[in-house]
């Protein structure tokens, strides 16, 4: 990931997941929360209450793919998911943006007009990134917030879950405070090394095989940290290439809730 931004040319490609959200928008504390609730035919609920947040990447809500991902992960986990909306409407890269998924291929070398699209991207977006980039701790303040709010309501296990900017805010979230029970982190942002010293949930790690966002020494001191903390705070590290990462995750996502919440 490049030093100035909170993207890599990676989070800006993809494709729109197929299938429709069958949720509702909700409000919570003033902020559009896409919720949904755990379906009745799903796994039935133990005697503790259970709620999946995921935080999204930066398109935010108005791509629909964290919705659909959140739809089936309450059928698999006989929770309620929510979607909280930290950007208030206002994301910085519109769903329109969004780029076709590069070839599946570790290394690969972009080639110039890759680059210079990217270029592009950020220079077009670079008004609603930098905001982004300069409100870190109003967005940390926000969720935290949301998730004190569920737990208010009765919600004694969250599993919080974020990819690209989403799992940088988990990973903060994480290192600072206890409110969540247990974090899956995919490809995140940039992040502070010294934070894995501080963190406090058992955490599953999806690495993509190429990744501009996390160095391999990055990489390998937070592993060394969270390892040191084991077994009393247990983690796991997956290493996908990219396409295959994200056809994979859920059931790893799925595996990992069921063992920590």
């Amino acid at each position: 990931m490049a030093a100035a931004t909170p993207v890599c040319e990676n989070c800006v490609k993809g494709y729109r997941l197929p299938g429709e959200p069958t949720g509702e928008m909700i409000q919570v504390d003033g902020m559009p929360v896409y919720f949904r609730s755990a379906p009745a035919d799903g796994p039935t609920p133990t005697g503790e209450k259970k709620a999946i947040v995921l935080m999204f990447d930066m398109f935010g809500l108005p791509m629909p793919n964290s919705q659909i991902v959140i739809d089936d992960l309450t059928k698999r986990l006989g929770a309620d998911g929510f979607v909280p909306d930290v950007f208030l409407g206002s994301p910085p890269i519109a769903f329109e943006d969004l780029k076709p998924l590069l070839p599946d291929e570790p290394g690969h070398v972009r080639t110039i007009g890759e680059k210079l699209s990217f270029v592009w991207l950020i220079l077009k977006n670079f008004r609603g990134m930098y905001n982004v980039m300069t409100s870190q701790s109003a967005i940390d303040a926000r969720t935290v917030k949301f998730l004190e709010t569920l737990r208010s309501r009765g919600y004694t296990r969250i599993g919080l879950f974020g990819y690209c900017f989403g799992g940088s805010i988990v990973y903060r979230i994480a290192s600072t405070t206890d409110v969540a029970t247990s974090v899956v982190i995919a490809h995140a942002g940039r992040l502070n090394v010294k934070d894995a010293a501080n963190f406090k949930a058992p955490s599953s790690w999806i690495i993509p095989e190429d990744d501009e966002g996390l160095s391999d020494k990055d990489r390998d001191e937070i592993e060394a940290a969270l390892r040191a903390k084991e077994p009393g705070i247990p983690t796991e590290w997956v290493t996908y290439p990219v396409k295959e990462g994200f056809e994979k995750s859920l059931d790893q996502i799925t595996t990992w809730f069921q063992k920590t919440l």
